[in-house]
């Protein structure tokens, strides 16, 4: 929930962000126009969008939200009439204000309206109860957060005493880069399926994934970028450890010595380079060639409906993928790409509604994820 919790009551309607990953700071209202914005209490850049808050319309009219420049994606928002467990967007074409929507109630309409769609704690239970009776899936905690929350943490493997390579997966270290959920959920079912591929996956690697390493972000509703007092993806290499979960995960990984890590993220919110996936280079010299090699193969195995090209891998240097972004800290991606074991360490950015003009739904980047095993299979 917001840290700001808003109840708004009107003989018409009533606004509230009072539940899990709620966001919302409700300025002002004239007439059926209201003023919002993203609540960014503990975010450092105020120039960030998260947002999400549930309606219930008590008349049929039609309702105006307006935000400050740049709160609303290429697709609209997203909405969820059944309490926030399925999405659908505005609109399935390109949605030109960034600014405000506006939405025809019906009276008895309970509607949640968010900045991008949710993946929360509800839709991550129901997955690992989904595949945790898999025989070659086991979930365990990978630590507590520091309030206390449990973190989990996912293994796939044949289960046999053949020593294999490590794949390594993380997402969700900023808690608000929620499509970046759906792709690994698609890596996931790719590898833990009764087929013969998914069968020599697991022959030849075992598969560790930590799929909501801001578990406290995600409940709380915010941003996690620039997140005060520390990023969680800006922990790593640093002396002491401010969030015991990235400790955990540095030491697993360093524990296991994965072959391939790829961290999973959303870039901003639209226009440009944020409406369309790529891949993230790093410093070392070295991680320069698998790169280039494996955006490659990726290229020619992504869907139709969510392409990737190699040409559009971001490079160190360029943009802000560069050393002032990394003061507080390094990424984990960028973090091991300096071990001598990881032949591969990147992240992806998935952008939250389109791959250009292709919209996205948690179907399409599921089989965008497939298309990443698929590719990880080729390239090893």
């Amino acid at each position: 929930m917001s840290h700001n919790i808003v109840h708004y009551t009107s003989a018409d309607i009533d606004l509230t962000n009072d539940f899990e990953g709620g966001n919302l700071l409700l300025l002002n209202r004239e007439g059926n126009t209201f003023q919002l914005n993203p609540d960014l209490w503990n975010c450092t850049d105020k120039s960030w969008f998260y947002w999400s808050f549930r309606a219930v319309f008590k008349k049929t009219d039609v309702y105006r939200f307006e935000f400050s420049d740049y709160k609303i994606g290429t697709r609209g928002p997203a909405l969820s009439y059944n309490g926030g467990l399925d999405w659908e967007w505005l609109t399935d074409s390109h949605y030109e204000p960034d600014s405000f929507f506006e939405y025809s109630a019906t009276e008895g309409e309970v509607v949640d309206f968010c900045q991008c769609i949710p993946y929360r704690m509800p839709h991550l239970i129901s997955f690992l109860d989904r595949i945790d009776i898999s025989p070659v899936c086991k979930i365990f905690e990978l630590s507590k957060t520091l309030k206390g929350r449990s973190v989990p943490a996912i293994k796939i493997s044949n289960p046999d005493d053949t020593e294999k390579q490590a794949l390594f997966f993380a997402c969700r270290h900023h808690a608000q880069e929620s499509m970046a959920s759906y792709a690994l959920e698609g890596i996931i079912e790719s590898v833990i399926e009764e087929t013969a591929f998914a069968d020599e996956i697991r022959k030849r690697f075992e598969i560790y994934a930590i799929p909501m390493v801001d578990v406290d972000g995600v409940i709380e509703g915010i941003q996690g970028k620039c997140q005060e007092p520390h990023d969680p993806n800006r922990d790593y290499g640093n002396s002491e450890y401010f969030f015991p979960q990235v400790a955990a995960l540095n030491a697993l990984t360093e524990e296991k010595k994965p072959v391939f890590i790829l961290d999973l993220h959303c870039p901003w919110i639209r226009n440009g380079m944020n409406e369309f996936a790529f891949l993230v280079g790093n410093k070392n010299e070295n991680q320069k060639v698998p790169l280039a090699r494996f955006a490659e193969i990726l290229e020619q195995e992504a869907p139709p409906q969510a392409p990737i090209y190699e040409k559009d891998n971001l490079p160190y240097g360029v943009d802000w993928n560069s050393d002032k972004s990394f003061t507080q800290g390094s990424g984990y991606a960028k973090h091991f790409s300096n071990y001598s074991f990881a032949f591969f360490s990147h992240t992806v950015e998935v952008p939250f509604a389109a791959f250009r003009e292709k919209t996205q739904t948690p179907e399409t980047i599921r089989e965008f994820g497939r298309a990443i095993t698929r590719a990880i299979y080729r390239f090893l």
